[in-house]
């Protein structure tokens, strides 16, 4: 896990320190070594999410791309990738069973996978508007799944459009660089916008636009967008209980 909840916040493991896990609260401890990137470990040793791989670099680097407030957020059970305005980005390393890619395909529902393919064994052919490729040691699990696939080759993806379920495998697909990946997920859907504190889809008409007036008493820039939960939250971190403490033209933050 790259994040743990300490003292009511999402933090990243640091040297010696200790947390809680998001999804089942129970003690988590911070692993810093020198080969793994460093990630916060259950101290039973036992992940609680049994859809949970070990963080590779590769998993690292793929979550860095976006926000950290989409990273690792709690879905029903489970601790989703990444959970974008546009849905959950599964991202899978390591062999999974055809039973696990349906039951997360229908868990998560509006979702795609993300597959680090640079081990795979293709042969691309590149036909200017498309691509084909055949797959010499195919992972068949991949021939059952329903929602989109995305194969990392390591300098780009193929968006893949088929895969031929029988051998000699093959399929076909198209170029996609990372940046244009990252930017068609970062969209919000037609009629929504983003929360400017979380970063998480609303309809436009669930955000509280704020004003002059939150500007005075909240610190907050007029024309912040911001969803119900957070505009909540902010105030009461500037308004304390007791009125009297309060100068409605100085921000004041309470500890």
């Amino acid at each position: 896990m790259q994040f743990a909840n300490v003292d009511g916040r999402r933090v990243e493991a640091r040297p010696g320190s200790q947390g809680q896990c998001p999804l089942c609260d129970r003690e988590v401890l911070s692993r810093c070594g020198e080969i793994n990137a460093w990630h916060w470990a259950h101290k039973q040793r036992r992940d609680c999410d049994s859809w949970a791989e070990g963080e590779s670099a590769w998993h690292r680097a793929w979550k860095e791309r976006f926000p950290r407030q989409w990273r690792e957020l709690v879905v029903g059970s489970h601790r989703a990738d990444i959970k974008s305005p546009r849905g959950v980005i599964e991202l899978q390393a390591s062999s999974i069973s055809t039973s696990e890619v349906a039951d997360r395909e229908a868990f998560y529902g509006e979702m795609v996978w993300v597959l680090n393919a640079q081990d795979f064994d293709l042969t691309i052919r590149d036909r200017g508007s498309y691509v084909t490729f055949r797959w010499k040691h195919p992972r068949k699990t991949w021939w059952i799944a329903e929602k989109q696939l995305y194969f990392d080759l390591g300098e780009q993806l193929i968006k893949i459009n088929r895969i031929y379920d029988n051998l000699p495998c093959g399929g076909s697909g198209s170029f996609l660089g990372y940046d244009k990946f990252v930017a068609s997920f970062s969209q919000p859907k037609p009629g929504h916008k983003l929360c400017d504190q979380c970063w998480m889809p609303f309809a436009s008409r669930q955000l509280i636009e704020t004003s002059m007036h939150e500007y005075y008493t909240m610190d907050l820039d007029p024309g912040t967008a911001m969803c119900p939960d957070c505009y909540e939250s902010h105030r009461e971190g500037f308004i304390p209980d007791d009125p009297s403490l309060f100068d409605c033209y100085t921000p004041v933050t309470i500890y």
